[in-house]
């Protein structure tokens, strides 16, 4: 389980540190050219909230396969609340994120981690930095370290060119140090999305789209691959049952109960 918050939490800090880096403009380097005859008609759905109910999280661990039972929770411009129960559905720990404030309990040692999300991050334009988590966990085109939302503006900032699997979209104007990159097939769907600043990656490749209720597409399969230096991490989402823009209720837990912790680390500590 400490794995996984950690998993969350990076992708969370890697977009904060984005945000919060100097606004300065930088050229973009890349060989692949852009074609000026390319054009790319994207439509993105509407999703006002999402219900992950049964998650598969796999992941290898010194040689050895994991694989735990999670569930994820998002409703737009509010909470994103992830939950691991890797024994027969026995809630061990949750992870709850809002525009203001993160928490995260570890219910099996009895902790809690919570902190205003501006302190965890730094001082960054947080609406900014969960409006691109959320974006990122809906399989939506996004801009790291841009705030705008609207896709037909968001399709102008990107140099477009043609790839195999469809159409290849790297952003301009970047954040120093910084770039996002989408592969678009030929579906009209985010088959891949990769963020590189300051040599850490974080790609997240969508797989095998499928038509559920509501005639929302959605992966069924989500893989996210972490890599700074020597270090690199790979997790895999299997999304067994999914549901969107319908209503769902988010428990609280009553933190009375549990220990508070300073530091998110020590919410792990034997």
């Amino acid at each position: 389980k400490k794995r996984y918050y950690i998993y969350f939490f990076c992708i969370t800090l890697f977009l904060g540190q984005i945000s919060c880096s100097t606004q300065k403009k930088t050229t973009s380097s890349s060989s692949v050219e852009k074609e000026s005859s390319v054009k790319l008609n994207y439509q993105q759905q509407e999703i006002s909230s999402a219900n992950l109910s049964n998650i598969n999280v796999s992941f290898n661990y010194n040689g050895n396969a994991i694989s735990s039972r999670a569930s994820l929770k998002l409703l737009r411009d509010s909470i994103i609340q992830i939950s691991v129960q890797p024994i027969l559905g026995v809630e061990l720990g949750r992870v709850t994120i809002t525009p203001t404030k993160v928490v995260a309990i570890n219910k099996l040692q009895g902790r809690y981690f919570e902190a205003n999300i501006n302190q965890f991050l730094k001082q960054v334009d947080t609406q900014g930095v969960f409006s691109q988590l959320q974006s990122l966990l809906l399989n939506e085109l996004f801009i790291a370290g841009n705030v705008e939302k609207d896709p037909e503006k968001l399709i102008d900032q990107f140099k477009i060119s043609r790839f195999p699997e469809g159409y290849f979209l790297q952003s301009q104007n970047n954040v120093q140090n910084l770039k996002t990159e989408h592969v678009i097939n030929y579906d009209n769907r985010i088959s891949m999305t990769m963020l590189s600043y300051k040599g850490a990656t974080l790609t997240c490749s969508f797989k095998q789209h499928s038509l559920f209720k509501n005639k929302t597409y959605y992966p069924t399969q989500i893989i996210l691959s972490f890599a700074y230096g020597k270090q690199n991490e790979t997790v895999i989402l299997d999304i067994k049952n999914a549901t969107f823009n319908q209503p769902f209720v988010v428990n609280s837990i009553n933190t009375d109960h549990y220990r508070k912790v300073t530091n998110l680390e020590d919410l792990f500590k034997k």
